[in-house]
Order: C-alpha cells, then structure tokens, then sequence
C-alpha cells in the first residue's frame, strides 16, 4: 500500500506504507503531529527516542545518535571501521554543582 504526504515546501513523496514495529512507530508519530496537546519538545523527543526503530541504540547507549536533531549529530550513521566520522554538533548536559 502506497502512502502520499505533501511536505511543507509542497513537495509530495509517496512510499510504501511501512509494517511492523516501524509501521506502528509511525502510526504514534503520525498521531501525535496532529494532537495538539503534544508539544513541539514531546514530538522532538518522541521522534529522537530510544522508542525510534531508524535509530540505532547502541552507537550512544541511552542517546539518539543522527545526522541532525539528535543529542550527538554525526555528517554520517554509517561507521566503519577505520573511518573518519565527524561530530557536527552534541548537547551535554551538566549537573549543577
């Protein structure tokens, strides 16, 4: 089953409707862009979440680790071994002494 989304720029994409636990984060997602009781910050960190199945979990234990909105944003998520991968930006959060 095909699904069709117009983006902000107005620009459509269609793509196959993904299935199992990828379909049903999507489904999540998909509802929470629509309530309006969730916050901008609750759809961010729902999107960036451990809970996301694109997201790799074990490249930061317990951090979102992506090329961009995540706490640790790398210019790739494909490391090999060997290469050189860049941090282009991180968020460190300091306990107040």
């Amino acid at each position: 089953m095909k699904t069709q989304y117009t983006l902000l720029s107005g620009e459509t994409v269609e793509f196959t409707a993904p299935t199992g636990t990828l379909g049903a984060f999507v489904k999540r997602v998909l509802a929470a862009a629509k309530d309006p009781a969730v916050t901008e910050r609750e759809l961010t960190d729902l999107v960036h979440g451990p809970d996301n199945p694109m997201l790799d979990p074990s490249v930061v234990p317990g951090k979102t680790v992506a090329t961009a909105g995540a706490e640790l944003n790398l210019n790739t998520t494909s490391i090999v071994t060997g290469a050189v991968v860049s941090i282009t930006s991180m968020t460190v959060t300091m306990p107040e002494s």
